[in-house]
């Protein structure tokens, strides 16, 4: 149950712990970087870059950061609720951005949606950092909210964004929204696995690496995209090979 502290256990391929301390690690570091230079991220994996692109992955950037927050918390300790309510920080503050530099609207993107994030994510944390009795569904709630969001924007990226208003996108925002998708599925997918699964800091760090490993094996073995974009392979391949050494070594008792 949300409030709990959380319990660390696992390991099997390697110790858990040093391996999802340094997931932690490396996604704190990705995070900073997408969130920070957005513009040296699509150079670095070779994406074409336009202004919508960079501003959604400035965006995924700020996801990771919550994501990579609640990896810390967790190996730390810290009570679900209260993990999951300082992971939803970083979100809020690129959301807070978004609308006090009016951002959505330079792409033609109505704002309201920028207030519904904001009201939906203030609203889960108040009830996360102040252990309110309806903590436990608001953060099902988020949890299914991501989801649908994320799993809309991974699996069909063009309708996910004209539900929000942009239309006109190129292949290479469609592709990058795609991601964002899978980022967020990734971070739902930390949230569940602490709150509702309750399966601990180890398990629950290498859960939230699944949907992103399953985005890159989609992106370079499955599909043309990376050919397509004449992306560079080398660092996706290394995050392959970090995320696979973390899923087998911290998702299994």
């Amino acid at each position: 149950m949300p409030g709990k502290a959380l319990h660390v256990r696992g390991g099997k391929f390697l110790p858990a712990e040093p391996v999802a301390t340094f997931g932690a690690a490396v996604s704190s570091v990705n995070a900073a970087m997408v969130a920070l230079s957005p513009g040296k991220t699509c150079e670095l994996y070779g994406l074409p870059k336009s202004d919508l692109t960079e501003w959604i992955v400035e965006n995924a950037g700020h996801v990771l950061a919550g994501t990579a927050t609640m990896m810390w918390l967790a190996l730390n300790g810290m009570s679900v609720e209260k993990t999951i309510g300082f992971g939803i920080v970083p979100f809020l503050v690129v959301n807070a951005k978004n609308i006090l530099n009016e951002t959505p609207q330079k792409f033609g993107m109505p704002p309201a949606g920028q207030f519904l994030l904001a009201a939906i994510s203030t609203t889960v944390a108040y009830s996360c950092f102040t252990g309110a009795e309806w903590a436990g569904n608001a953060i099902k709630f988020y949890v299914a909210w991501n989801l649908i969001n994320g799993v809309f924007f991974a699996g069909a990226p063009e309708t996910g964004l004209k539900a929000w208003g942009l239309t006109g996108c190129s292949a290479s925002d469609l592709f990058m929204m795609e991601n964002f998708g899978y980022f967020i599925i990734s971070s739902a997918t930390m949230v569940a696995s602490l709150s509702i699964f309750e399966q601990g800091a180890f398990k629950s760090v290498a859960y939230s690496f699944v949907p992103m490993f399953f985005s890159i094996i989609k992106h370079n073995f499955l599909t043309d995209a990376v050919e397509k974009f004449g992306m560079v392979k080398g660092p996706q391949y290394f995050w392959l090979a970090i995320m696979a050494t973390i899923i087998a070594s911290c998702g299994f008792d």
